[in-house]
């Protein structure tokens, strides 16, 4: 009756399972061992047939079928096919999920010298003193191999709640950050720090420690990661915030520091972390709600401490400064001066690329990782033309003058930037036609194909240049983190794909 309905299959099974074992006859035991298989082909004949010797290493082997198996109910088949084996049979007495949570807990127990945890832990199975040394053997033997391990940890922590893991947690012999700062496992951690926040903790407040250098494992990683980043932020914000704001002199120590420190990025990162946080699912509200009032409370901090080196770099740049702006070496329209060789072979190419509206968290963190892949970068920071608006700023890069220097080769005033960027590059008014093309990507369909595809259309001096964010970015009604992804949607689906076809 049992063997019937998979006659045809099993003839097929047992040839494979004569050629692996060279057995001429099977026994019972082998017919229990391709019946198995068949219900759960996902596990290898080779593997079910080496079954070993010594208690460990059998209930290594056990546990590696376990987590193999699609379902968390002990397996009828498989007890029959285990029966008889030096094991206590206590292990197949009870849930397979419940011994996978079992491991997980016993081995963070054991791993934070603090074996008597799982006593206490009253969702927990109890096992006798000789199945425990039993299964801390073969935890040691599955972490020797990383794919059966991970997978033991990741499918424990899909079992175990949040509630459970924090009951796990304390029961340690060590304070919340110093378990978070040891442990290896995502939810544990996660786990730790939740407990702490809760018991008063502020986020910047966190032991470095407890979120940087950490290689998390489990089902937990995502919320961990999502936590650490919201922890980092806060530190290095309100690092800054606890010191005297620096005062310059000099817009060339202000850029420097501004970039160096990071100052530019950490709203994003605050506004990423604050979105990150809001789709957390397994977190209880009232803790999420904390920590976002914490983030927010930082973020309008921030805000305040840009306004205050806005206003230090608008010192640099107005009244009797003026004019030493318009001329400093970081001013954009030092730009192409700096960036362009005194000599240009006659075989090379000039690709000048513009990107409008571009803030400067953008380009760190979405832009310039994407542009990695295909280009080699070295970069330098200036200040734009002022106003900044596009009109001004952008031809005053092109022209490589501010607006007062805006003439053709006859002296007239003109805002052609064709013109204006001939004049830069030195191309005779009668080449500029065969040497420069300037493509302004957002504004008519003409002018995005008017390059082409390919080489052969491109000429000496080529400008092209793209919408990133340019008039629609100030009427965003989203947060930062939203614009960002919107961006980077953009720069994948629209820009790169007609940037590297044009440029080689």
């Amino acid at each position: 009756n049992i063997v019937a309905p998979y006659l045809g299959t099993l003839a097929t099974v047992a040839k494979r399972f004569q050629q692996i074992t060279k057995k001429t006859v099977l026994n019972s035991h082998d017919l229990k061992t391709l019946l198995f298989h068949i219900s759960q082909p996902e596990i290898s004949l080779e593997f079910l047939h080496n079954i070993p010797k010594s208690p460990a290493h059998f209930l290594a082997w056990y546990l590696q079928i376990v987590l193999m198996l699609p379902n968390d109910n002990t397996n009828r088949s498989l007890l029959e096919l285990i029966d008889n084996l030096p094991i206590p049979s206590e292990f197949f007495e009870i849930p397979t999920s419940d011994l996978i949570c079992f491991a997980y807990a016993y081995h963070t127990a054991m791993t934070m010298l603090a074996p008597q945890a799982v006593d206490r832990l009253l969702w927990l199975p109890r096992f006798k003193s000789d199945s425990l040394h039993l299964i801390q053997s073969a935890l040691t033997l599955l972490q020797d191999d990383k794919i059966t391990w991970t997978n033991l940890l990741t499918k424990a922590e899909k079992l175990l709640t949040l509630e459970q893991l924090s009951d796990l947690v304390g029961h340690l012999t060590f304070t919340n950050e110093e378990v978070a700062s040891r442990t290896d496992l995502s939810g544990i951690w996660v786990a730790s720090v939740c407990i702490a926040i809760e018991q008063g903790k502020k986020l910047e407040e966190f032991d470095p420690n407890v979120y940087t250098n950490r290689t998390l494992q489990g089902h937990y990683y995502d919320i961990a990661r999502t936590l650490q980043q919201a922890l980092a932020v806060s530190q290095k914000v309100d690092s800054h915030l606890s010191e005297k704001i620096p005062a310059f002199n000099d817009i060339s120590n202000l850029l420097d520091w501004y970039r160096f420190q990071s100052i530019h990025t950490q709203e994003l990162k605050l506004s990423s972390a604050i979105r990150g946080i809001i789709n957390l699912k397994k977190i209880s509200g009232q803790l999420l709600e904390n920590i976002i009032e914490q983030l927010n409370n930082l973020r309008l901090q921030w805000r305040d401490f840009l306004n205050c080196l806005d206003e230090n770099l608008a010192n640099l740049v107005t009244g009797n400064n003026w004019s030493k702006f318009c001329t400093h070496p970081r001013h954009s329209t030092q730009f192409i001066s700096n960036a362009l060789p005194y000599q240009i072979p006659k075989e090379s190419r000039v690709w000048f690329l513009i990107f409008d509206g571009m803030r400067l968290d953008s380009w760190d963190l979405i832009i310039r990782p994407l542009l990695e892949d295909y280009f080699e970068i070295n970069e330098k920071l200036y200040l734009t033309s002022l106003p900044s608006i596009t009109d001004i700023a952008r031809v005053a890069l092109i022209a490589g003058a501010t607006p007062d220097k805006w003439k053709n080769a006859s002296g007239l005033i003109t805002s052609n930037h064709n013109i204006l960027a001939a004049k830069k590059f030195k191309i005779p008014s009668e080449h500029r036609e065969q040497e420069l093309q300037i493509i302004v990507r957002s504004e008519t369909i003409e002018g995005q194909l008017r390059l082409g595809l390919g080489e052969e259309d491109a000429k000496k001096y080529n400008i092209l240049i793209y919408n990133v964010s340019d008039d629609w970015i100030h009427n965003w009604r989203d947060d930062l983190a939203s614009l960002n992804n919107f961006i980077q949607k953009t720069l994948v689906e629209s820009i790169l794909p007609d940037l590297t076809s044009r440029v080689n």
